[in-house]
């Protein structure tokens, strides 16, 4: 998991002087918070950001140096990470941690220990160890699912970290004796005060549907009974890392077998999310980030009108003609195969079918700074054929011809076929109140306390196009 926004400042810029580019074009401001404009930094562009630069939260701009000795705000999300150096702060993944934590089987106390050891040496501010010792010390020493964190900020730690939280949590929780996390986990009728309760983290998962396993086995073989738990964050947002296709499926024929062991009655209602999960898995090499653009035209063999209900949701251009359009995108998905992101897009549509779908893109595709996408490449018709692909599975076509929900695959695959339980951090309160608070899912409890809907969501933007669309289930 990557680091973003305040993380990624204190992990590679904060106290030193940074010289990188711009990953997009940015727009320079004389100070912080001003709306006024004085010039636009190409995407590329080579900037110094200045050890006394400083984290400015409310507009997250930063003071950087451009030609030569120009100065001005830009906005830190343009900013690429240091060309080719690492941080001189060491990170806060587990792989990160000496004595180590990862591939060992290890009790919460010893991976809290570890931990703070590292964390002591770490070239970190004095006020941001103690938010870390603090989150570890009231995560292992609470029996509750909540823990009051008034006066921390939890936002001091990546993802990663929670990693060693939920994982220490769980394990106290299991101590405990706590009858919903053991009902949560299917261990409602097992005694495990008789278990050896311990953590492994892998350090390189062979597979990234989980994070970690805790061992219930009540023997010297940790690995007798293990459970496998995958993390999410909603500390900083309410958004979370989606489930790709290929880590649900790792080829045709378990997706057969998983479509093969639904009942008669449900194969229908599952032949849209077959689709979808088909183009994903068995996309040509090299295309990953562009198999919605098959996905959508498979789709349209079976479930047309599902994908017109979609896409009248858009804006519609004059003189559209939805047959074109349709055929373009069929055109499209036939080719993806030799499609080059950066070529453009004419060099794959003709004529009518080119002119239909490039107005379709002007009239929907609109850039950070809020203007029409004027470059006709493939990339941005990729991009264009995913945002289709995501709105047909809105929960809002429920309705209309069923809408793709894939709730259903979620959890016979992931839930109850890799038997994946999931562990959810979330921050509670205001600043005078804030809590922390550590929630666990299973086949048991999703439906009922997480939600029934599973939608399509990526991170992708214009001129940002590196996330491959996953499933992403919705919280009610």
């Amino acid at each position: 998991m990557a680091s973003y926004g305040i993380n990624a400042w204190r992990k590679y810029f904060a106290g030193r002087d940074v010289e990188t580019t711009l990953k997009e074009d940015a727009k320079v401001y004389d100070d912080e918070s001003t709306k006024t404009v004085s010039s636009i930094l190409k995407k590329g562009s080579s900037i110094f950001v200045p050890k006394e630069s400083k984290w400015i939260d409310s507009s997250k701009r930063i003071l950087v140096t451009y030609d030569k000795n120009k100065k001005g705000f830009i906005p830190f999300s343009t900013i690429n990470k240091p060309l080719g150096k690492k941080s001189s702060n060491a990170g806060l993944k587990p792989s990160d941690i000496k004595p180590k934590i990862v591939d060992i089987w290890l009790d919460p106390e010893e991976i809290v220990k570890n931990t703070k050891t590292y964390v002591s040496n770490l070239e970190i501010t004095d006020e941001e160890k103690d938010i870390i010792y603090k989150l570890l010390d009231k995560t292992i020493e609470n029996h509750n699912q909540l823990i009051d964190i008034t006066g921390l900020d939890p936002e001091v730690i990546p993802s990663e970290f929670l990693e060693i939280l939920t994982s220490v949590k769980l394990v106290k929780l299991l101590r405990n004796g706590d009858r919903n996390i053991k009902k949560i986990l299917g261990l409602k009728n097992i005694d495990v005060s008789k278990s050896k309760l311990k953590i492994m983290i892998p350090e390189i998962a062979n597979t990234r549907l989980f994070d970690y396993y805790v061992s219930i086995s009540a023997s010297n073989n940790p690995t007798d009974a293990v459970i496998r738990v995958s993390v999410k964050s909603k500390i900083k947002s309410k958004t979370t890392n989606t489930i790709k296709f290929k880590d649900a499926f790792k080829n045709q024929q378990e997706i057969d077998r998983w479509y093969n062991s639904l009942v008669s009655s449900q194969r229908s209602k599952q032949d849209g999310q077959k689709i979808v999960a088909e183009s994903a898995v068995e996309v040509p090499k090299g295309k990953a980030l562009m198999y919605p653009t098959s996905a959508l035209a498979n789709l349209m063999d079976k479930r047309i009108s599902l994908v017109r209900i979609a896409i009248d949701k858009f804006k519609i251009p004059n003189n559209y003609r939805q047959t074109t359009f349709e055929s373009a995108i069929k055109t499209l998905g036939r080719n993806i195969a030799s499609l080059k992101r950066n070529e453009h897009l004419s060099d794959v549509l003709k004529g009518d079918e080119l002119d239909q779908f490039t107005n379709f893109m002007k009239a929907n595709l609109i850039k950070k700074d809020d203007s029409p996408v004027d470059e006709i490449s493939v990339e941005n018709a990729s991009f264009m054929c995913e945002k289709i692909l995501v709105r047909v599975a809105q929960e809002d076509l429920k309705s209309h011809d069923g809408g793709l929900n894939f709730y259903h695959m979620f959890y016979t695959q992931i839930l109850e076929e890799q038997a994946i339980a999931y562990a959810i951090a979330r921050k509670i309160g205001g600043k005078s109140n804030l809590r922390l608070k550590y929630d666990y899912y299973s086949l048991v409890n999703w439906e009922q306390e997480y939600g029934d809907w599973v939608t399509l969501r990526s991170k992708n933007s214009i001129g940002s196009f590196k996330d491959t669309l996953g499933m992403d289930p919705l919280e009610r």
